[in-house]
C-alpha cells in the first residue's frame, strides 16, 4: 500500500534497475563517441608528427663544408660550443689593463690565472689576442656592474664587444684572477703575503712516525728580504723507513693542517722537476727521489716552486777543485790571489838605489 509520494518495494527496485540501465547506456555512448573522435583526428596527428617534406622540385639545403665547426653555423651573438668558445687562450683587455692586453696563464688543471698590476677602469676578457669580428668571444659577467674582486661570479660568452666587463675600482699591483672555463666562473682577489710557510711530511727527519705526520715538527721557510711573497727552505730530504708515506711532503701556511696549504697538481711530483703549486684542493704531495740537502723556493704570488739539490747524501763538502793539467808549471797552478815567484811577481824590480 502506498501513501502520497512514497514508493513501495517493487517500485524502488524498478527505479534502481531503470537508473542502472540508463547509466550503462550513457557510459557506452560516451565510449563510442570517444572512439569515433579518435578515429577522426588520428590521421591529422600522424601527419603532424611526421617530418615535413619539401615540395617536389625544392632544392635540398646546403651541407656544411668539410671541416666546418659548430661555430660556423652560429648567427648573431650566440657563443660557439666549448668552454672557451673554441679558443685556446684568454687575454685581458680594457682601460684597466696596463699595456692594453695581457695574456692569462693556463694551469695544469685547465684553469686560467693572472697575477699582476691593474689600473682603475674596466676589464674585459677575450678569447683572442686581438679583437676579430665574428671570431672573438668575450666573457660577459651575468650581473651588471660586476666587481673584479669577488668570491666567484658566473659568466657567459658573447661576440658583442659592446657588452660590459668587470669593474676594477682602484689601481693595485697584486691582483689575481682565476677563470674556470668548465664552470664558467671568475674569481678575483688582492693577494696579501702569508705570515709563514712551513714544510710538513715524512721526507725530513722527525716529520713523521708510523702512524701520522707530526704537526708540531713542521720546519719553517725563510722569507725573502726583497719580496714578501717569496720563501726559501734549505735542509735534508730523503726516504725514511717506518713513517707514513715515505719521501712525501706538502707546504702549510700555518703551524697546523689548513686552511692555507700548497700542493702539487699531481700526486707524487718530483720536487726537482715540479714548477707550479696549487693552493687548496686535493691533498696531493711532492716526492723525493734523491736523498740529500735541498733548497726549495716558493713564490706565493706567482704560484711557482723550484727545488734543487745543494749536496747529495754522502757528500761531506763541496767537490774539490780540478787538479792542474799534466805538464803545467807552478805558476799555472797559482790562484788569482797568490803572488808568483819573485820579489814583486817577477814583473817589476826595485831600482838599485833602494836595494
Amino acid at each position: 500500500m502506498t501513501t502520497g509520494n512514497l514508493l513501495n518495494t517493487n517500485d524502488m527496485t524498478n527505479y534502481r534497475n531503470t537508473g542502472k540501465r540508463r547509466n550503462a547506456h550513457q557510459r557506452h555512448g560516451m565510449a563510442w563517441r570517444c572512439c569515433a573522435l579518435f578515429l577522426l583526428i588520428a590521421p591529422g596527428l600522424q601527419a603532424a608528427s611526421a617530418p615535413a617534406t619539401a615540395p617536389e622540385g625544392t632544392p635540398a639545403p646546403l651541407s656544411a663544408p668539410a671541416g666546418a665547426t659548430n661555430a660556423s653555423a652560429l648567427t648573431g651573438n650566440e657563443a660557439p660550443s666549448g668552454a672557451l668558445g673554441g679558443g685556446e687562450g684568454l687575454w685581458l683587455t680594457g682601460s684597466a689593463v696596463p699595456g692594453g692586453t695581457q695574456q692569462l696563464t693556463r694551469r695544469p688543471d685547465g684553469q686560467y690565472r693572472f697575477a699582476g698590476a691593474l689600473n682603475a677602469g674596466e676589464l674585459k676578457i677575450m678569447t683572442t689576442e686581438t679583437f676579430q669580428k665574428g671570431t672573438t668571444q668575450f666573457l660577459k659577467p651575468q650581473l651588471i656592474d660586476s666587481y673584479l674582486i669577488n668570491n666567484g661570479l658566473n659568466y657567459s660568452l658573447t661576440s658583442d664587444e659592446t657588452q660590459p666587463g668587470w669593474v676594477v675600482s682602484f689601481a693595485e699591483d697584486t691582483y689575481r684572477i682565476l677563470v674556470d672555463p668548465t664552470a664558467r666562473r671568475l674569481t678575483g682577489e688582492l693577494m696579501l703575503p702569508w705570515n709563514e710557510v712551513l714544510i710538513a711530511g715524512s721526507a725530513f727527519p722527525g716529520g713523521s712516525d708510523q702512524t701520522e705526520w707530526k704537526r708540531d715538527n713542521m720546519l719553517p721557510f725563510v722569507r725573502s728580504h726583497d719580496n714578501p711573497y717569496v720563501f726559501t727552505w734549505e735542509g735534508e730530504l730523503g726516504i725514511y723507513q717506518n713513517v707514513v708515506e715515505p719521501g712525501r711532503f706538502k707546504l702549510e701556511g700555518q703551524m697546523t693542517w689548513g686552511p692555507r696549504e700548497l700542493h702539487p697538481y699531481a700526486q707524487g711530483e718530483d720536487i726537482l722537476t715540479t714548477t707550479q703549486v696549487r693552493s687548496g684542493g686535493d691533498d696531493t704531495k711532492w716526492s723525493v727521489t734523491t736523498p740529500g740537502t735541498y733548497r726549495i723556493t716558493v713564490d706565493l704570488f706567482n704560484e711557482t716552486i723550484a727545488g734543487e739539490i745543494v749536496r747529495k747524501a754522502g757528500e761531506t763538502s763541496d767537490p774539490a777543485p780540478p787538479s792542474a793539467p799534466e805538464g803545467a808549471t807552478n805558476a799555472d797552478a797559482h790562484n788569482s790571489n797568490e803572488a808568483p815567484s819573485g820579489a814583486v811577481g817577477g814583473l817589476l824590480s826595485l831600482p838599485p838605489a833602494y836595494t
